[in-house]
């Protein structure tokens, strides 16, 4: 096996250039991997570079060409197998912690940091070739010492031209990640993927072991749950792959636990309540977007003149519930009653009456029927209620209708000779929901009919 290095100092080597390491997140592979044409998983550009993690019993193979811009994690129980003609460049890091199968003609490549801890680490070389950039690179104790020959040595191989000819000639395909949009709550499913892949694209393969909303043949992703996903993009002669982690807030989202609607007679506010599990509560006359209207368990509304839904939602620690909940200000129309007489009048004593009363509003109306009389001054000096002590109820939204018999006349002692004025109007009117009602009431005159007899006789003085 040959491992060699280069010196920092001898980094300045133009074929390698356009090599710029960033590091950043992880992303898993969940299956076994064989490489048997030109692959590029993840692009000089990504920002941050990703980490592609090979698990525990998935194993890679390498027949072809691999390259890797970003780190590769080999967890335990997890192979690479790199056959004759295969080449592994890894523009990254490499932290190895099980088996690399190097065969004749077999190479890898790391640009970056090189470890191989633990246990199982391992190379077995059957006569490939191991070129690695690391000064310092860590085999952990349970491995031979390494000859890592001289700094001539990579500068003369032909390793540094087959680098050379990846990069300049490369894949047909480029896959750039755009924009990876996280779950903002914590089990929910609005995290995204959007990538941009330039060349001739024959196929997109996602494939994910964690997460879920994929669809597998589209080249961006909406609708993901938090998880690892990959994709495979097939080209005409090669192959670029890209493996991405949507996470979600690292916050449980409160819930509205309760709700309290409120209601009112006519034009007015209306106060409404709701509790949540944690949090501030905030209230919105919109079921999404919008300003907030106010915070807090209670909420009074502006003056409102018809019935109006308004929304809560409760918000903790970064964490917002999914979606609004519904509370209800419910402005109930005002009833009213209208009273008309028949007779209108004037009439005599003795007159039975009708009195019909017009609703309008909902529906059924409970009510007693008064009648009053007045003084030459309009003073209140009596008050009748018929039925007294019971009250009337009306299921009909049209009319109402109760008769007065035997009209009477009363003397005052002062106007004895004029009519007597009745006021015919509502007491205790209020309608199913406990509104009271406006009246409008009605009056009639009644007149005393002359008494007969000769005291009530006029003295005939025409023939005088």
């Amino acid at each position: 096996m040959k491992i060699d290095r280069i010196p920092s100092r001898l980094l300045y080597l133009t074929t390698m250039v356009s090599i710029i390491i960033l590091w950043g997140g992880m992303s898993t592979l969940n299956a076994q991997t064989t490489i048997n044409e030109y692959t590029v998983w993840g692009a000089p550009e990504d920002d941050p570079v990703q980490t592609f993690v090979q698990e525990q019993g998935d194993n890679l193979t390498v027949n072809d060409t691999l390259v890797i811009y970003g780190n590769l994690e080999l967890k335990n129980d997890a192979d690479i197998t790199i056959n004759t003609g295969g080449v592994l460049i890894i523009v990254g890091d490499f932290d190895a912690k099980n088996k690399i199968n190097l065969a004749v003609g077999g190479v890898i490549v790391v640009t970056g940091n090189f470890s191989k801890n633990g246990n199982q680490g391992d190379i077995i070389d059957e006569g490939g070739d191991v070129y690695l950039f690391d000064d310092n690179p860590d085999w952990g104790g349970d491995l031979p010492d390494i000859d890592y020959g001289d700094e001539d040595d990579i500068i003369n191989d032909p390793i540094i031209d087959i680098i050379a000819d990846i990069i300049n000639s490369g894949c047909s395909l480029t896959l750039v990640l755009d924009n990876i949009v996280d779950v903002s709550t914590a089990g929910g499913n609005d995290g995204a993927i959007y990538i941009t892949v330039t060349g001739t694209v024959t196929s997109y393969l996602w494939t994910t072991s964690n997460g879920s909303g994929l669809v597998p043949n589209d080249q961006d992703q909406t609708g993901l749950s938090e998880g690892t996903y990959s994709v495979r993009v097939q080209g005409n002669t090669c192959s670029v792959f890209g493996s991405y982690m949507v996470s979600e807030a690292l916050c449980t989202p409160p819930t509205i636990t309760s709700t309290t609607s409120g209601s009112r007679c006519g034009e007015g506010s209306v106060t409404l309540e709701a509790t949540s599990s944690a949090g501030t509560i905030s209230w919105y006359d919109i079921e999404t977007g919008g300003s907030s209207l106010g915070t807090g368990t209670s909420f009074t509304t502006p003056s409102i003149s018809a019935t109006t839904t308004y929304y809560v939602e409760a918000t903790d620690a970064g964490c917002t519930t999914p979606s609004r909940t519904a509370v209800v200000a419910t402005v109930i129309p005002v009833p009213t009653a209208t009273v008309t007489l028949s007779p209108a009048g004037p009439e005599c004593e003795g007159t039975d009456i009708t009195v019909n009363i017009a609703f309008t509003g909902a529906n059924p109306y409970e009510f007693k029927i008064r009648r009053y009389f007045v003084d030459e001054t309009s003073a209140e000096i009596e008050q009748i209620i018929d039925n007294a002590g019971a009250v009337f109820t009306h299921s009909s939204e049209d009319s109402y209708s109760y008769q007065f018999d035997n009209l009477t006349w009363y003397d005052n002692g002062v106007r004895p000779a004029e009519a007597t004025e009745y006021n015919y109007t509502l007491i205790e009117f209020i309608d199913s929901n406990g509104c009271p009602g406006s009246i409008t009431p009605a009056t009639i005159d009644v007149w005393k009919i002359p008494e007969t007899g000769p005291q009530y006789h006029i003295s005939n003085t025409f023939g005088e």
